[in-house]
């Protein structure tokens, strides 16, 4: 809904949602708060700890006070780990948290949603480039925020979308826009994501992956293809000595030359909450964090916080792999996307700047719970028949 309201340009309604979702998944872990401590969930616990460590810094460092530094906002650096711990105790109890209903309005939303960014991005690039008619905020809206928005909104498409068919339109409607925008990331999220989904869970069935990839290989060709000015553009920002892409060697560059030198305090325990904005504002004039969330933690946190995220993906890399047995088809292409997308996000842009990595989330932690108490159910009925 937060998604749909931005595509609409009626952002400033849906500003309330993110803190009504955190006050929702608050009342979910606190009422659970006994069943967490019991069981010992290590996800669950390196997650808690994570937030504990994170609202820490965020209360006792000092404020971003001058404009320049760009201050992303401080609530996204909760969300997806909030969100996930409570999402994980509804699925461990095997809660649904899709119904015929908010299926039903969840495609009828995604399919406005898509079909706007598809009609929107496809006026704005053929106006843009041609006239330079666009200002900066409707750049930023179209190049930054509606790629990644629409990559993300795959995630909840695949889990409630029941027609196979709608599914695909959906994802080539999805793709043309992101090529449109000559947005390298969210595009390599989704071929990834495809990538793994096949290996990791279609893999006994090879004929139908190779049927899969040589018609997707074809279907993506066609589309670069036609767009060629925009592929051009994308395939061109591959280069290193592009100034776009080059910026971020730059930056991460800075960032841990500078996190070393600080003394061994700045490399244990950081610098403070987002003070990568003003390191690189003072060093490259630009207040920006550091288009790594690991090495954002790393300089922030220090190494206490950057092994508590990192503990993060270990363990849902190691669930990742276990408990995609344990789930359908959809499920787990649902789940590995959750994953894919939040990975190559977190390595080649930041996560902590978008509302939509709330999917991570929902539904990573959600099929991680839903996928142990599957386990748990197949443990018992093995006893059960042993004895």
């Amino acid at each position: 809904m937060y998604v749909l309201l931005i595509v609409l340009h009626i952002e400033y309604i849906g500003q309330l949602i993110p803190y009504l979702i955190l006050l929702y998944c608050m009342y979910i872990i606190i009422a659970n708060l006994n069943s967490i401590l019991q069981r010992k969930t290590t996800l669950c616990w390196v997650s808690l700890l994570y937030i504990l460590y994170e609202i820490m810094y965020i209360i006792f460092s000092p404020p971003l006070d001058n404009p320049s530094y760009g201050n992303y906002g401080k609530l996204y650096y909760l969300l997806f780990s909030i969100t996930g711990v409570s999402f994980y105790i509804l699925g461990r109890k095997n809660i649904r948290i899709n119904t015929t209903i908010s299926k039903n309005i969840t495609t009828s939303l995604i399919i406005v949603f898509v079909v706007r960014s598809l009609v929107d991005g496809f006026v704005f690039w053929s106006v843009f480039r041609n006239f330079k008619l666009f200002d900066e905020d409707d750049l930023s809206f179209y190049y930054q925020i509606l790629p990644y928005c629409l990559s993300w909104m795959l995630i909840p498409m695949y889990s409630n979308v029941s027609n196979k068919y709608l599914i695909i339109v959906l994802l080539l409607f999805t793709i043309t826009t992101i090529i449109f925008a000559s947005k390298r990331g969210p595009l390599i999220s989704i071929i990834l994501s495809f990538l793994a989904f096949y290996f990791l869970k279609l893999r006994e069935n090879k004929k139908n992956i190779i049927t899969h990839l040589i018609v997707l290989s074809v279907i993506t060709f066609v589309l670069f293809a036609f767009f060629s000015e925009s592929t051009d553009q994308m395939l061109s920002r591959f280069d290193m000595n592009d100034d776009v892409s080059s910026g971020r060697y730059v930056i991460w560059e800075t960032i841990l030359t500078k996190w070393w030198d600080n003394g061994l305090v700045s490399v244990l325990f950081g610098n403070g909450f987002e003070s990568t904005h003003m390191l690189l504002y003072r060093e490259i004039g630009r207040g920006i964090g550091a288009h790594n969330d690991f090495l954002e933690l790393l300089y922030c946190n220090g190494i206490v916080g950057f092994a508590l995220f990192l503990s993060i993906w270990l363990i849902s890399a190691k669930i990742l792999f276990k408990g995609i047995y344990h789930l359908d088809v959809m499920e787990s292409l649902v789940f590995i996307s959750a994953f894919c997308m939040f990975l190559v996000g977190a390595i080649y842009s930041s996560n902590f700047v978008r509302f939509v990595s709330i999917f991570f989330g929902i539904y990573f932690y959600y099929y991680a719970g839903l996928s142990e108490y599957r386990q748990n159910v197949i443990n018992k009925s093995t006893n059960l028949t042993t004895k």
